[in-house]
């Protein structure tokens, strides 16, 4: 669709062409509405199926999420959060530059929480299990035409989840 208006006189553009550092700030404020949120839910939920086991999401903790994903139930507690999925951008300050995505289940102090972060952006995180913690945590990479990466958790790299999280607060 496109407009018809026109302007007789040059309007200035409301951004500098450089700042002194030549770099410009950008903020992004996006809704997740209730829809996406059930989405980025059962790629979490079908994610933990097939890497955690049929078994694993089967358990009576998992019921809360399931109905939810399935039949538009109780909603679960999330957040967007903009830190690091990867150790490797933590250190640079910076999100690797491609179209992968990003999956990760994790122990918080809270429970079970599962992370999407598409297209390095932020992390939609939910709470998908409350008062359980898994065995192993799993964090994954998934790119186009590549195979999918497993991270190192911090689980495995020894941090508690109290240690990562301290301080944080999911919402609705």
């Amino acid at each position: 669709m496109g407009s018809s208006t026109r302007f007789n006189r040059r309007i200035e553009s409301p951004v500098p062409a450089k700042s002194a550092d030549g770099k410009l700030l950008v903020e992004v404020v996006s809704t997740i509405d209730h829809v996406e949120k059930r989405g980025f839910s059962k790629i979490l939920f079908n994610f933990a199926a097939k890497y955690l086991g049929e078994q694993e999401v089967l358990k009576g903790e998992w019921d809360k999420a399931r109905q939810y994903i399935r039949f538009d139930g109780e909603p679960l507690r999330a957040r967007l959060s903009s830190k690091s999925f990867w150790d490797e951008e933590h250190s640079s300050g910076l999100r690797f530059p491609d179209d992968s995505y990003n999956l990760r289940l994790e122990n918080h102090e809270r429970g079970i929480v599962g992370s999407v972060e598409m297209f390095n952006l932020y992390d939609y995180e939910i709470l998908l299990v409350e008062g359980c913690h898994l065995t192993e945590e799993l964090g994954m990479r998934f790119t186009p035409d590549k195979r999918p990466i497993r991270a190192k958790t911090a689980q495995s790299l020894g941090i508690m989840p109290a240690e990562r999280h301290a301080g944080n607060h999911f919402k609705h």
